[in-house]
């Protein structure tokens, strides 16, 4: 597998349930969120709703204690960008924009954010894309021309809307490279909420400025409610949820049902009118996103798949049934040291200490990487402590799978002291988030420990040969 990607999701198989159910429910509210804008600024200032529905978003998600996690020092700069590229610019540049453009021909155009992302993701890794990746944001860019175009004639103030709304895609591609890393370390709606409070205060005096030449209709006020809470708070907070899940490309096609629900929309309750051109601009962006989206995993071969995850996880079970599936040679980290030293882990850290074993499993997991490939490797858990080892894992071509752990086990097990080496319940639980979220940064294929195992053997293996 090469250099892991910047926007590499949790779980990196096809969609299941979960994730198809919040594509086509995020898909659904971000379609309508064009109609409350545009009826928003049909009497309220672009500043005023853009104000308001990220102030909104953050009131509504605030009552969730899930939201009130506290970011990270180290992380308030990429939560800033993430406020300000990916909700204050895109929520005042649409508000803008819809002034004089059709809601239907704003949620067209956004279909292109797929291909936005995926190559703004190229040129974060300082990487081109692949030939068909090439191939798919080319088909994008001519289908999201052919949707501009009819706005182009005939209208002085439409080109600045296309405009205005290409540009907030632009920050959509990118808030959703910058967004996975940190949905997997402090969660959805934790993320969202900050980088909400963020956005209110950047907009706050765009609103305060134009607050008098708003008129506050009852229908107007309805619409940026709706679409504060509703369009704004909940939509993104399930839109970080997946794109740590997922993945950014594959986070941003929840935008392909963005055009027909705004389409449907607008025709229907705003009697606003579609060229034929432009659906055939949807259907070739919707031909460009799936090529590009499609071509996002490597298929150079791989040497082999490192295994591990927390004590007790079922690295052992699993890794050997995973060899047996793959017909790959199967290797164990703690059978490799305890035949080496002639003792256990558990003497070894008694006699020596943890820092030593985990030396020695370190060591251990390095000299596998130089091995010939078709191995399937149970690591330890302590490996997650070096990102650097991780990154080698991945860099060498290798596959890194981290099996997940219940938290309440964890703590009984710190309770009964049956770790190697004493920890409270908050000690244990802390560890594990830590080398969890390391492995996820090293685009691991995370998979819960009690999970069916044939669906997890399949899950793996269709990584593996894609």
């Amino acid at each position: 597998m090469a250099k892991p990607l910047t926007n590499v999701g949790s779980h990196t198989g096809a969609y299941g349930p979960v994730e198809w159910l919040l594509t086509l429910t995020i898909g659904l509210i971000w379609g309508s969120a064009f109609l409350w804008i545009a009826m928003g600024v049909d009497d309220l200032s672009p500043g005023v709703v853009a104000f308001g529905r990220v102030a909104l978003g953050a009131g509504a998600l605030a009552a969730f204690p899930a939201a009130r996690r506290m970011i990270a020092r180290e992380d308030f700069l990429r939560v800033g960008a993430i406020a300000i590229v990916g909700n204050a610019a895109p929520a005042l540049l649409f508000a803008i924009a819809e002034t004089e453009l059709d809601s239907a021909v704003a949620g067209m155009i956004t279909s292109g954010t797929p291909i936005l992302s995926l190559l703004i993701a190229s040129l974060l890794l300082r990487s081109l894309p692949p030939r068909a990746q090439a191939v798919g944001i080319g088909i994008g860019f001519a289908g999201i021309v052919l949707m501009s175009t009819p706005s182009l004639r005939g209208a002085d103030a439409a080109p600045l809307g296309v405009a205005l709304v290409l540009l907030a895609t632009v920050g959509y591609g990118l808030s959703g490279n910058l967004l996975v890393p940190m949905q997997q370390r402090y969660g959805g709606p934790a993320v969202t909420l900050w980088a909400l409070i963020g956005s209110s205060v950047v907009l706050f005096p765009f609103a305060a400025l134009t607050y008098t030449d708003s008129n506050f209709t009852f229908s107007s006020v309805i619409a940026v409610v709706i679409l504060g809470v509703v369009g704004t708070g909940i939509a993104r907070s399930l839109a970080a949820t997946l794109a740590g899940r997922a993945g950014a490309p594959r986070m941003s096609t929840t935008t392909y049902l963005i055009p027909i629900v705004a389409i449907v929309l607008g025709v229907t309750v705003r009697d606003e009118t579609v060229e034929p051109v432009a659906l055939v601009g949807v259907v070739v962006v919707l031909a460009g996103a799936v090529i590009a989206t499609r071509a996002v995993r490597t298929t150079a071969p791989v040497r082999h798949i490192v295994v591990t995850g927390p004590m007790g996880a079922g690295k052992t079970t699993f890794g050997s049934m995973l060899a047996d599936h793959l017909g790959m040679e199967f290797i164990d980290s703690d059978e490799h040291i305890e035949a080496a030293e002639g003792s256990t882990g558990r003497q070894i850290a008694e006699a020596r200490g943890v820092g030593a074993l985990h030396a020695l499993e370190a060591d251990f997991a390095r000299s596998m990487l130089s091995r010939a490939p078709g191995s399937v490797i149970a690591a330890a858990a302590s490996i997650a402590d070096d990102p650097d080892l991780l990154r080698a894992v991945t860099a060498a071509g290798s596959v890194l799978v981290y099996l997940e752990a219940d938290r309440d086990e964890l703590a009984e097990r710190a309770a009964a002291a049956t770790h190697r080496r004493p920890m409270t319940e908050q000690e244990a639980v802390a560890l594990y988030e830590r080398r969890r979220s390391a492995a996820i940064a090293a685009g691991a294929v995370v998979l819960a420990a009690q999970a069916d195992h044939a669906a997890s053997l399949a899950h793996v293996a269709e990584h593996v040969t894609s």
